[in-house]
Formats: structure tokens, sequence, C-alpha cells
């Protein structure tokens, strides 16, 4: 069966009165979920929205919970399912930022070197998508500390090229250079985040 199109679902509307169109809104909200969870998130309150966020928070965890078990495909339905019913971008980007952390914690577990060149380059692809968001949306005041903190919290060796590369598509899209720089320190073993002005961190 050919997909209705926007043209005619609009003319199928006009014929409506609002009596009829209320009942078939609801009929849409008893039957399917996901026109629940979207007006949870239009007209919800706050904690509403925070409880529907943190359920996609945890079905990435669930997702990336083990080097074995990851799935690119898996990962892009939940964020695709998430985008359908969210209303505001900052919620979006919320989730897009705890994927990209969610790919730095799995570089600390065994097997690492195991993630295929398809996890990554879905990675950089969503941080991409994350950038573009704040920069639009001008959402900078909400995330810059929580960007600089998830990166230069971590100093170990297996992840520090994902590091360098998400902030390579910082740089690129978020709309002005991250604050800090990668420093190797000694046999290039281990390394230290310094500020584009040379002040080490935390100093």
């Amino acid at each position: 069966m050919a997909k209705l199109k926007k043209t005619e679902f609009k003319k199928y509307l006009a014929q409506m009165t609002k009596e009829e169109m209320a009942a078939e809104m609801l009929k849409l909200f008893e039957r399917y979920e996901q026109v629940q969870n979207h007006y949870t998130q239009d007209l919800g309150s706050d904690a509403a929205r925070e409880t529907c966020l943190e359920t996609y928070k945890k079905k990435l965890n669930a997702a990336m919970k083990s080097v074995a078990s990851v799935s690119p495909i898996k990962i892009r339905q939940i964020i695709s399912e998430f985008k359908q019913i969210s209303v505001f971008p900052y919620d979006l980007a919320r989730l897009l930022l705890h994927r990209a952390k969610c790919a730095i914690e799995l570089l600390l577990k065994d097997h690492w070197n195991e993630l295929s060149s398809s996890f990554f380059q879905s990675s950089y692809t969503s941080f991409k998508e994350f950038c573009i968001l704040v920069r639009d949306n001008l959402l900078y005041g909400y995330f810059d500390a929580d960007i600089e903190t998830l990166f230069t919290s971590h100093t170990g060796y297996y992840e520090i090229d994902f590091l360098i590369n998400l902030i390579e598509v910082y740089n690129e899209h978020y709309g002005k250079n991250f604050p800090y720089q990668v420093e190797f320190n000694g046999n290039f073993s281990t390394y230290s985040w310094v500020s584009i002005n040379n002040s080490p961190k935390n100093s």
C-alpha cells in the first residue's frame, strides 16, 4: 500500500469537524504509545520529561553495556525512537551526549579493540549531530562544562585516540574550539590536559 502523503492527510483533516478531529486525536493517543510519549514531552511536567529521558538513557546503557553486545544499529534505533517523541532540542542533545559518554566508557572495558569500525563512525556521526544541535539552538550554557568534564576526566591510554577524534568533530561543528589539548608525558603512555594558553587542567 502506498504511503499517505501529507497533502492528502491535510485534505482529510480539513473535512473533519472539531469534534471529529478531537475524537480522532483521542483514538490515536489511546492506541499508540509513541503518541502518548510525544504529548508527555510536549505537555507534561519537567519531571515527566526527565523520566522519559532517563528511560532512553537506560536503553542506551543496556545497548552499550559490553563490547560483545554493542550494536550500532540498535543504538541508532533508540536515538531514532526518542527523536520521534522529543519536542525540545535540549532533551535530544542530552541523550546524544550520554551516547558519547557510553561510547567512551566502552573503551575502558576488556576487548575494546574488538569494537567495529562502524561503531566508531556512528559515534562520530552522533557526536557531530550533538554539536550542531547545541550550536544551532545556542545551548552552550547548558553543555560547555559537561563536555569539558567528560573529556578531561580521562587520562587513560586506550581512549585517547577516540577522544582526539571527538574533539576534532567538536572543533569543526560546535561553533568554537575545545579549550584544552592533550599533552603527552614521557613515553606517550600517559597524558594530561592543558588549556590552549598552556595552563594545566585544575591548576
